[in-house]
């Protein structure tokens, strides 16, 4: 692939450095928006025995700055936010000559770790084909590997300092229980204010990257991410601004795009947006929860250069916001995006079905809002924007107890739905309920699921390579479709995330909600 990069690492690889691959298994666009990528890129490249040089889909075998073959590395460090991901990870593993299994691979170089949240969730399925895993957040094993070049020709001396840490596990060194790593306070982080810059439109445009806050404060029993990043943390209003001014000008940017599960549940967020638009710096904010909005907020979304405002109530059914803790009034959602259109911004909105408990009424409910919005707003054009996800359980989230809808009913309720939305003002997009049955597989598989997901990857991926590779070893996927005993432990229980009982006593909870 050819790009034109700047403030890109250029070393001379010597005997003694440490080289690590950092894996992105996505889209090199996709890259160059996850925080992690630069996180890792800028801290561990400070050290002159260390050279990381990046990894991606578009760049499977050479790495963006040497061209040296990946297999040729002494550690390859692959983040892995969602799943689906890991069949691309095997499959550059695959294509590079290396042995995906890891017992039949052996304990050599280069050493492969893994992290991200879905691995902090549940890290069963890929333990047989990773060396290591590290559950959390990773600023203190970016620490650790920062001290391993004396070790770079010895992978099993690596290991045993990084297992050393109590939130890193590894199937040649079981572990009885894995503590999850959070950093207590951001403002004292490693931040990476030079950021790689590219000629490659990254996936939500130019701007400097700026996570003002971690985890988010409504542990929404569905959200992945809310549970993995417990405890909900922020970064001081002035070292916010210290990084984005200092970042802007290192860069050469004028655009910010700010990474929050919950951006207005930071209690600085209308300060901060105010003082951009003020020094005349456009911003970009992430998915919103509807009842942190206001129309002075909105407003400033606009001043600040936004064009869509992303919100997602995930169902309009009382009975089924009581369930996720997203009980938002149908009145509310629909003055929401009624004052978001009427400022001539487009709205996206995402929502999902085949909650546990749902009926046709609750899924009519969204196009009946959305035609009730258009008619008395006259829109035109395309402006409105439905993106409809089924429900997937997450390991290590309350909602983990939960069965997931059968593939038909998913695929009745979603053309039942799209149907009844005007295609000439609303652009839908609908997940694939297969692919939703194959993460929820992931997320709630145990070890031998790895043995399937490297068959798979082997058959090229995609639907029909995941069916032969269930057939061809006869392995039985029904456990999505069941429910799962909130009184017994799961596979990965021994991953403490700081909620284990919580998770129990928060399902029986929301339960009672649809009982």
């Amino acid at each position: 692939m050819r790009i034109k990069e700047s403030n890109v690492v250029v070393k001379k690889p010597r005997k003694n450095m440490l080289r690590i691959a950092l894996l992105f298994p996505s889209t090199y666009e996709a890259s160059l928006s996850n925080l992690f990528v630069h996180m890792t890129y800028y801290f561990l490249n400070k050290y002159p025995d260390i050279y990381v040089e990046r990894f991606t889909l578009s760049n499977p075998q050479r790495s963006l700055e040497t061209k040296t073959l990946l297999k040729n590395f002494d550690i390859i460090l692959a983040s892995l936010p969602f799943e689906l991901m890991y069949q691309d990870f095997i499959k550059i593993l695959i294509l590079n000559g290396i042995e995906p299994l890891r017992e039949v691979r052996g304990l050599g170089k280069p050493l492969i770790i893994a992290g991200g949240p879905a691995v902090t969730a549940n890290p069963l399925p890929i333990l047989d084909i990773v060396d290591a895993v590290i559950i959390g957040e990773g600023e203190r094993s970016l620490k650790e590997l920062s001290k391993l070049a004396p070790y770079k020709d010895r992978p099993k001396e690596m290991l045993e300092n990084l297992m050393s840490l109590s939130e890193v596990l590894s199937g040649w060194y079981p572990k009885d229980e894995v503590i999850k790593y959070y950093v207590e306070d951001l403002d004292r982080e490693f931040y990476p204010i030079i950021q790689i810059q590219s000629d490659v439109k990254p996936v939500y445009g130019k701007g400097f990257l700026m996570e003002v806050s971690r985890g988010c404060p409504h542990l929404c029993p569905f959200c992945l991410e809310t549970h993995v990043f417990y405890p909900y943390r922020f970064r001081s209003y002035d070292n916010v601004k210290k990084i984005i001014y200092e970042g802007l000008k290192e860069n050469s940017l004028n655009r910010v795009v700010f990474y929050s599960l919950s951006f207005f549940d930071y209690k600085y967020s209308v300060k901060l947006l105010e003082d951009l638009i003020t020094n005349g710096i456009s911003f970009n904010v992430p998915s919103l929860r509807l009842d942190t909005l206001s129309n002075e907020k909105i407003e400033l979304i606009k001043a600040g250069g936004q064009k869509t405002v992303t919100v997602a109530p995930e169902t309009l059914s009382d009975r089924l916001g009581c369930l996720i803790r997203k009980r938002f009034s149908y009145e509310l959602v629909k003055e929401v995006v009624k004052c978001i259109l009427s400022k001539g911004l487009n709205v996206k909105l995402y929502f999902i079905i085949g909650l546990p408990g749902e009926g046709l009424n609750d899924v009519m409910l969204i196009p009946k809002l959305i035609n009730e919005v258009i008619k008395e707003l006259g829109i035109k054009g395309k402006r409105i924007h439905v993106t409809v996800n089924p429900f997937i359980p997450k390991a290590n989230t309350p909602m983990q107890y939960y069965p997931m809808e059968r593939t038909e009913s998913l695929r009745n309720k979603m053309k039942l739905l799209t149907n009844l939305l005007p295609r000439d003002v609303v652009d839908v997009d609908t997940y694939d309920p297969r692919w939703a049955t194959i993460q929820t597989s992931i997320s709630l598989g145990d070890r031998e699921l790895g043995k399937l997901l490297v068959l798979w990857a082997k058959y090229g991926g995609g639907l029909s390579g995941w069916r032969r590779a269930v057939k061809e070893l006869s392995y039985d996927v029904s456990y999505v479709f069941k429910h799962r005993d909130p009184y017994t432990e799961l596979p990965w229980s021994f991953i403490d995330l700081g909620l284990t009982k919580y998770l129990s006593s928060s399902y029986l909870a929301i339960s009672k909600c649809i009982d």
